[in-house]
């Protein structure tokens, strides 16, 4: 199986290793291709192997035996038939663990010596809590239970933020040991270089942090990632030296499939582990970071369940509320304590409400002028904002992190939450320069530890995840209003509709009765001697007539009465309902990308609630046929002289053809541009009537496939 070809001279590498176990390395077909410089003490004889050479001959002429075993493993291994194999293998009387598997394309031989044959019953007594269902902790249990089986110092639990910073969340200690618990470091004592060191392996060990390296020598490019024997980062080796430790065991943990932390084990005297109780740490390790997994769920179902019942309550009160804006305010203090800050503030179109930290409106504004600066999506953390921006915003700022949340696409709508500023005690660490250039070697690393200002509590994913459902919740309230209006406008316009229909039966079915009266008139009136019999008949049927027609009248005049409105006019700030109808426009005709630019925006004579109608009409049309328009704008501005007030909404839509607009305002009629939308033909017949009654009146310029202007023109004054 070996490739026993002539070779050409290649330059060799020398890869440090650690110094308490040895290592081969062959090529697929057996082919050594690198070698530690202690194997010589395990096989007694430095002449069995050399580079180049077969692994098949090197286990025969060592491993007398263990050969036919260990040369069986290594055909199937070699083959991928076989994954990794642990054997045993005795020499001079010492009990080697033999470990063989692949790794990127190079096969893998190492030895380590047996310290332990078993792991005994008594060490195994504390893992019972991987196994019982009422632990409402699964990392202190952890490390006792490590502690236990390995007889170190201390031995606990780093977790890694999503800022890159770390902490000590829970520890074991001996009782001479100061505690650690709490202590936060800095973001390069686990960057991702780091992290990436143990990516292939469970965990890395060092038994004696003095121990001098020795060399792997090797042919060819070699990877360690996947070594019992690989040294440690350079940054845990300096600080294990700093805080007096000679033995480590750090254990990966992984939740969700994410790198989440380390098991940190230190002694502060060498120490031998066996392999397998190595391997037992890991397991051990693996199955409380399950078990940990799944009360997080449990945790996270439980959360998830409080939100909803805010999220519930809230939406109910924004239902019932007259505005948004008021069904906000009201639940500032619930907005607030789900996330558990300091303090919250709304910027509603320039209204600013804010609840526990005492900030004022204008820093209140500058934030918000600075997220509309800077940010291109709707969320904006920060928990280092005042150190990163504080300059930016005038006056001292009462808070460190700040979370901010836009609720539309106009940017003035906004929620902000805050956080206080949270000191803490972090260790740095900085490779050192030698002749201006950063080492890397134990020795060369400065550590000091820092107090960290200006710094609030990191926002969390939870934190982010209810200000998103936030967003997406407030959101479908505004169409959910929108629609429901929409709805009322149309039940009005039905209405309407009715009476307009009545007008056109009452016209058509008065002439009948008439017609009926007039005849026996003009019969009476030509006869000069009618006998009894006809006149009584005659006057019978003008009776009847007379009936009908005030039937009629009265049935007219009830309908009319039950529908009719009177327009009390007073002078209404439309600016605010205008922007919030082309908001909703732009999502109920699904046209996010759709400009609006608004000019002067006065106050009309009327009554707000047919402004309502007349402005969601015009708007709502020119929406709905602009959307198809590359880059659609409506434009919508007023002026005023002494007599009138005028008010121009202007679209690039599919305008209307010059022969239909005499038309246009008539009930029922539509341009013929127009089929591919949806409409009733109403609408303007509906505002054309409504605007004549507030005393003004509407017109409309259009040109088709240009757009259309709409000029509505209002008493300037509400006499």
């Amino acid at each position: 199986m070996c490739n026993m070809a002539a070779m050409s001279i290649i330059p060799l590498q020398s890869i440090n290793m650690q110094s308490f176990g040895h290592l081969v390395v062959s090529t697929l077909d057996l082919k050594i291709v690198a070698v530690s410089n202690n194997l010589s003490n395990l096989t007694g004889d430095d002449h069995c192997y050399k580079l180049g050479g077969c692994l098949k001959d090197f286990v025969s002429s060592c491993f007398n035996t263990s050969a036919l075993e260990i040369q069986q493993a290594i055909y199937e291994i070699a083959s991928l038939h076989s994954p990794r194999r642990l054997l045993l293998h005795e020499i001079d009387g010492v009990v080697y663990y033999v470990s063989i598997y692949v790794f990127e394309r190079h096969l893998y031989m190492e030895w380590e010596r047996q310290y332990h044959k078993a792991v005994q019953a008594s060490e195994m007594n504390e893992i019972g809590f991987l196994f019982e269902q009422n632990y409402l902790d699964t990392w202190e249990p952890l490390c006792r239970s490590i502690r236990q089986l390995i007889d170190f110092d201390r031995v606990a639990i780093l977790q890694i933020l999503d800022t890159g910073k770390s902490h000590i969340i829970a520890e074991s200690r001996s009782s001479i040991l100061p505690s650690l618990l709490g202590q936060h470091f800095a973001e390069n004592f686990m960057p991702t270089e780091v992290m990436h060191n143990y990516t292939e392996r469970a965990y890395l060990y060092n038994p004696d942090i003095y121990l001098p390296d020795q060399i792997l020598t090797a042919m060819e490019e070699v990877d360690l990632a996947s070594c019992l024997f690989r040294k440690l980062p350079d940054v845990h080796r300096y600080y294990m030296t700093t805080v007096g430790v000679a033995a480590g065991l750090f254990l990966r943990i992984v939740i969700d499939g994410q790198f989440w932390g380390l098991v940190l084990a230190h002694n502060r005297m060498p120490k031998m582990v066996d392999l397998q109780k190595r391997k037992l740490c890991s397991f051990i390790v693996q199955n409380a970071a399950s078990k940990e997994e799944g009360m997080g769920k449990k945790r996270l179902l439980q959360y998830q369940s409080k939100i909803e019942d805010v999220e519930q309550e809230l939406k109910s009160t924004l239902l019932e509320s007259t505005t948004i804006h008021s069904g906000l305010i009201q639940n500032i203090l619930a907005l607030n304590q789900v996330l558990h800050a300091d303090g919250a503030a709304l910027y509603l179109q320039g209204d600013i409400f804010s609840h526990g930290i005492e900030i004022n409106d204008n820093q209140i504004e500058n934030i918000v002028s600075l997220f509309n600066e800077q940010a291109k999506r709707p969320l904006w953390k920060d928990c280092n904002f005042r150190e990163k921006h504080g300059e930016k915003v005038s006056g001292i700022l009462p808070f460190a992190g700040l979370l901010i949340l836009k609720l539309d696409d106009d940017d003035d709508h906004f929620i902000l939450w805050f956080r206080k500023e949270s000191l803490t005690s972090e260790l740095q660490f900085d490779s050192k320069l030698e002749h201006g250039v950063h080492t890397e070697t134990p020795n060369s690393y400065h550590i000091w530890e820092k107090m960290v200002c200006d710094c609030a509590v990191p926002w969390d994913a939870n934190d982010i995840g209810y200000a998103l459902r936030l967003h997406k919740l407030v959101n479908e309230i505004v169409i959910s209003r929108a629609r429901e209006k929409e709805r009322m406008q149309n039940e009005l316009i039905s209405v309407n509709n009715e009476l307009e229909m009545l007008n056109f039966t009452l016209s058509h079915d008065l002439k009948n009765p008439l017609s009926l009266i007039k005849m026996g008139a003009q019969y009476m009136e030509s006869v000069d001697a009618l006998a009894d019999d006809l006149r009584k008949k005659w006057c019978l049927n003008l009776l009847k007539g007379v009936d009908d027609i005030e039937n009629l009248l009265n049935c007219a005049l009830n309908l009319s009465q039950a529908h009719s409105y009177q327009y009390e006019k007073e002078a209404i700030i439309v600016a605010p309902m205008i922007r919030a109808l082309c908001r909703e426009a732009k999502l109920l005709y699904n046209c996010p990308h759709c400009e609006f630019h608004f000019g002067q925006l006065l106050p009309v004579c009327g009554e707000k609630g047919v402004l309502y109608q007349v402005f969601l009409n015009l708007i709502g049309n020119a929406v709905k046929y602009s959307a198809s328009a590359p880059n659609p704008i409506i434009a919508i501005t007023s002026e005023k002289d002494h007599e009138s007030l005028r008010y121009y909404i202007e679209d690039n839509g599919i305008g209307i053809p010059d022969e239909q607009l005499p038309r246009i305002f008539d009930i029922f009629v539509r341009a013929t541009n127009a089929s591919n939308h949806d409409g009733t033909g109403i609408g303007l017949g509906l505002v054309k009537r409504i605007v004549e009654r507030l005393g003004g009146r509407v017109a409309i310029e259009s040109k088709e496939g240009t757009g259309t202007k709409v000029i509505l023109v209002f008493p300037s004054n509400c006499s």
